[in-house]
């Protein structure tokens, strides 16, 4: 009989451009709701001070309606003081919250190394930045790209709507999405909304399949959906106020395929993505 999921880390990837404390302390709650570590990435992008440093780069300063020429070694000390400011926001959000922290500094290019030597326990969270400049200073994209063999990413949206409600699980089998679900469910104290597709798990497995992850049944819903595309889903959210959703990662021409990204965005809400086939053995 299976054990109730523990989650290992929290791994939120910070940027000098777009360290934001919201998202900082979304996922510090998080990881002291599944009993998880924090873990803090600072994206160094070392191409910057190198480019600076072999040819003039000039910016334009709102403030003094002025350009004014970079100079490498006060962009070097700027990236030192942003690391510095993000490392300290992320241990004392962490102490606030009671969790254990650890941050790391990483140049651009050990991103994907980096990726690679991320747990099935592990979280890696994906924060929407404000616009495309933003969100390529972030990295994310390299992060969403490099996270297909991870077991579970989280799009975090620009604004959380809702830090309470049901947790909801699309299961379109008995598979580790279901286990994943249900195990955040019980961590959080909240109900557990499982949509299936018409003709789809035995209900009756996967009401099992969620008691062996610690929750009880009477707290479950279960709800049929006759098509299960990304309209159909966004739909049946309509009135539910979900706190949190949890997908499979699956391929756009797949059966079944929700697209998590504009699930996250429409409905202001975090999505976890997790890989059907994902074990969590310890």
């Amino acid at each position: 009989m299976r054990s109730m999921l523990r989650f290992r880390k929290i791994i939120l990837g910070l940027h000098p451009a777009t360290i934001n404390r919201e998202a900082v302390e979304l996922a510090a709650e998080l990881a002291d709701l599944l009993g998880a570590a924090l873990q803090g990435v600072f994206i160094e992008d070392e191409s910057l001070k190198e480019l600076a440093a072999a040819s003039p780069i000039r910016e334009f300063r709102l403030s003094s309606r002025e350009w004014r020429t970079v100079d490498a070694n006060r962009l070097a000390e700027e990236l030192e003081l942003a690391a510095r400011s993000a490392k300290r926001l992320l241990e004392d959000i962490a102490l606030e919250r009671g969790v254990e922290s650890m941050f790391e500094v990483l140049a651009r290019e050990s991103v994907g190394e980096f990726l690679r030597l991320v747990q099935p326990h592990d979280i890696l969270v994906v924060s929407k930045a404000d616009n495309p400049q933003e969100r390529l200073a972030l990295l994310a994209s390299q992060f969403e790209a490099s996270s297909e063999s991870l077991s579970m990413t989280m799009l975090l949206p620009k604004r959380v709507m809702r830090r309470k409600g049901p947790v909801v699980g699309l299961a379109l089998s008995g598979d580790s999405t279901l286990r994943v679900a249900a195990s955040i469910a019980h961590a959080v104290g909240e109900r557990l909304v499982l949509f299936l597709p018409e003709g789809g798990p035995d209900e009756k497995a996967l009401v099992e399949a969620v008691r062996a992850a610690g929750v009880q049944p009477n707290i479950v819903e279960l709800r049929r959906l006759p098509k299960i595309d990304t309209q159909s889903f966004l739909a049946a959210l309509e009135r539910i106020d979900e706190r949190v959703v949890v997908l499979p990662r699956l391929r756009g021409d797949v059966a079944g395929y929700v697209d998590s990204a504009r699930v996250a965005s429409s409905r202001s809400a975090p999505v976890i993505i997790v890989d059907p086939l994902a074990t969590f053995e310890s």
